[in-house]
C-alpha cells in the first residue's frame, strides 16, 4: 500500500495498522485484554481459529484442555469472558469447554467479534449471555460430515425418497426410480448421521438449559426448530446475528461497534487473527499471561 494511500485511511484504521507492523506479538493483545479486564472486571480468554478447513483448526479436546490449565492458574473466578471466533468442530469438545470453564467461574460470557459458526454456536450456547455487535453471527449446529455434506441432508434425502416409494406403492405406480436413489444411500453413513444429529440435539439442549435458559427451558423441538431446521436456516453456513439470536431466544447483550470497549475487542481478534495467518497456526488461545498457538497447518497449494 502506497504511502499517499496510507495517509487518506482513518486513524483506527486496525487492520492496515496492524499488517504493518514488524510483528504479531502476543505482548501488545496480552495488554489489550488487561485493558478490557480492567474496563468490564471480567476475567478474558481469547479462542481465535483459522477459518481453513483442517481438523487441526477444529475445537477439540486439546482446545477444553488448555482452557482447563489457563483457568487452574486463576483459580475460583467470578466472572470470565471467552472471545471465540472458529468455524466450529467436535460437540463432545464444545460441551467439555464450557463444562471446564463453569467449574471455575459462575459467570460465563462468550463474545464473538465476527464468526461463531456450529461447534462454536454450541460453546455459546452454553455460556450465561452472548456479546454481540453489528459483525457477529452465530450459525446452525447440525453436525457436518468429512465431506462437507450435513449429516442432516442425508437423514431428509432417505426420508424424502422413503415416502415418496410409500405413496407410489399406495397408489399402485412404479417406484423404481426412488428404489434406485434409496439403495444408494449407505445405511451405516445414515445410522451415523442419525447418531450425531441426536447427540447434537442432546448436547444444545443441556448446555443451554445449563445456565443462559434456566429459568425457561427449551425443549428438544424447540432446538430442532430453531437450529437444527434446515427449512429454517436453509444453509448450515447462513448467518444468524444479533437479532435473530434474539429471536431465537438466546441471551443477548449487544454492544455499538464504536463502543469502547467494543474498539478493544476487535483489536484483540484482528491482532490473533493476522498472528494466525502469519505465521499459519491452526489456531492461538491466550489470556493476558499465557499464549498457547497450535500446530501449524498444511501449507495451502495453488
Amino acid at each position: 500500500m502506497s504511502e499517499q494511500n496510507q495517509n487518506n485511511l482513518p486513524s483506527d484504521h486496525t487492520l492496515i495498522r496492524v499488517i504493518n507492523e514488524v510483528s504479531s506479538n502476543a505482548v501488545i493483545r496480552q495488554d489489550l485484554m488487561k485493558k478490557l479486564t480492567t474496563l468490564t472486571g471480567r476475567k478474558v480468554i481469547s479462542y481465535i481459529s483459522s477459518m481453513y478447513p483442517h481438523p487441526i483448526a477444529f475445537i477439540n479436546d486439546w482446545d477444553a484442555e488448555t482452557i482447563e490449565n489457563i483457568l487452574r492458574s486463576y483459580g475460583k473466578v467470578d466472572k470470565l469472558d471467552l472471545i471465540i471466533h472458529s468455524s466450529g468442530g467436535f460437540a463432545e469438545s464444545a460441551e467439555r469447554i464450557v463444562n471446564s470453564i463453569y467449574s471455575y467461574c459462575d459467570d460465563f460470557r462468550i463474545i464473538i467479534p465476527t464468526q461463531a459458526k456450529s461447534a462454536a454456536t454450541m460453546v455459546a450456547m452454553g455460556a450465561s449471555s452472548i456479546l454481540m455487535s453489528d459483525t457477529s453471527e452465530i450459525g446452525a449446529i447440525d453436525p457436518q460430515l468429512p465431506t462437507g455434506i450435513a449429516a442432516q441432508s442425508v437423514i431428509k434425502a432417505y426420508e424424502e425418497l422413503k415416502q415418496k416409494i410409500d405413496e407410489k406403492q399406495k397408489q399402485q405406480q412404479p417406484y423404481d426410480t426412488e428404489l434406485i436413489s434409496i439403495s444408494k444411500i449407505d445405511p451405516i453413513l445414515l445410522r451415523e448421521c442419525r447418531k450425531y444429529m441426536g447427540l447434537a440435539k442432546d448436547i444444545a439442549l443441556k448446555l443451554l438449559n445449563k445456565k443462559m435458559l434456566s429459568d425457561k427451558p427449551m425443549s428438544i423441538s424447540d432446538i430442532e426448530t430453531r437450529f437444527l431446521d434446515d427449512g429454517q436456516t436453509f444453509s448450515h453456513g447462513r448467518l444468524i446475528n444479533h437479532l435473530e439470536a434474539e429471536k431465537l431466544g438466546l441471551k443477548i447483550e449487544y454492544v455499538d461497534k464504536f463502543d469502547e470497549k467494543w474498539k478493544i475487542i476487535w483489536e484483540i481478534y484482528i491482532r490473533s487473527k493476522v498472528a494466525v495467518s502469519q505465521h499459519n497456526f491452526s489456531k492461538i488461545i491466550e489470556d493476558e499471561k499465557y499464549s498457547l498457538q497450535a500446530g501449524n497447518l498444511p501449507i495451502r497449494q495453488g
